[in-house]
């Protein structure tokens, strides 16, 4: 499911930020962006995630900034003293040539004689194990948000079509009055004669090959099941599977239909059953 958390942390050494975000796909594709993780870093940030998020494309982004010197800077004391010897020596040898000030400072300028002590990773990790714990529960906020008003959204769908197929059965009567009409219709043209029985026998064959009323039915129970369903925990796949088979009665009704509009309703469920196995794509 698409879903989006962050969380942060910072005491006085540090700053952590850590952002989740997630794609639809069929499978747990774990992605993160960090530098210097180790394979099992990465092995306990996912296992934070996959107790929230069962399948999706996710990118996990972590950044870490360090405050201040924060400890990183010191003198490294075996280059100054090998430095300071050196010096000494020139100064005994050729006499003083700079004074006190200028010359600590000469010294502090030489290579290697301030050294950068990065913070240890192993010392942050618990940190941000706990930052990334933060960030997932606020995805899952989010998609709870998401989720509730995924549902709204197919409740309204549901709401339409089952209007539309209700709306279905006033055309019925006028179905079967213009099937007659066309029938006697095309008699007249051709300059047929027949009988009452026949005709009506025919009317019947029609009637019977155009009948929608299990696919009605059916279309109803699906509905109604769908519905059920929306209440299930991980329920994305029953779902779509249910709406694959509203689709095949509904294009059946449609074949069947035979009626400018039962056919125009006949679009109206197939726009909002679209709707409907686009939102079921973000159900787990």
């Amino acid at each position: 499911m698409t879903g989006f958390g962050k969380a942060e942390f910072e005491n006085d050494d540090l700053k952590i930020e850590v952002e989740i975000k997630s794609l639809n796909s069929k499978i747990f594709d774990f992605k993160i962006k960090f530098q210097n993780i180790t394979a099992v870093q990465e092995m306990e940030i996912r296992n934070i995630l996959s107790k929230k998020l069962t399948r999706g494309k996710i990118d996990c982004n972590i950044k870490v900034e360090l405050k201040g010197n924060n400890g990183r800077y010191q003198i490294n004391d075996k280059v100054f003293d090998k430095y300071y010897k050196q010096f000494s020596a020139l100064n005994k040898k050729y006499g003083t040539f700079v004074d006190q000030v200028n010359f600590y400072q000469i010294l502090m300028g030489l290579p290697e004689v301030i050294e950068t002590q990065e913070l240890e990773l192993n010392e942050i990790w618990d940190f941000v194990y706990k930052t990334v714990e933060l960030a997932s529960d606020d995805f899952d906020k989010f998609r709870m948000q998401e989720g509730l008003a995924t549902q709204k959204n197919l409740e309204d769908s549901l709401s339409i079509i089952h209007k539309s197929l209700l709306q279905v059965s006033d055309y019925e009567e006028e179905r079967i009055v213009t099937l007659r009409k066309k029938l006697k219709s095309a008699l007249e043209e051709n300059q047929l004669n027949v009988n009452s029985e026949r005709f009506e026998s025919e009317i019947i064959y029609y009637l019977e090959k155009f009948d929608i009323n299990e696919e009605k039915s059916r279309l109803a129970n699906h509905l109604n099941y769908f519905s059920d369903t929306l209440e299930e925990q991980n329920c994305g796949k029953k779902l779509n599977f249910i709406a694959q088979e509203m689709g095949r009665e509904i294009n059946t009704m449609g074949s069947k239909a035979n009626h400018f509009e039962i056919q125009r309703l006949v679009v109206s469920m197939k726009e909002e059953l679209e709707k409907i196995k686009e939102q079921v794509l973000n159900i787990l």
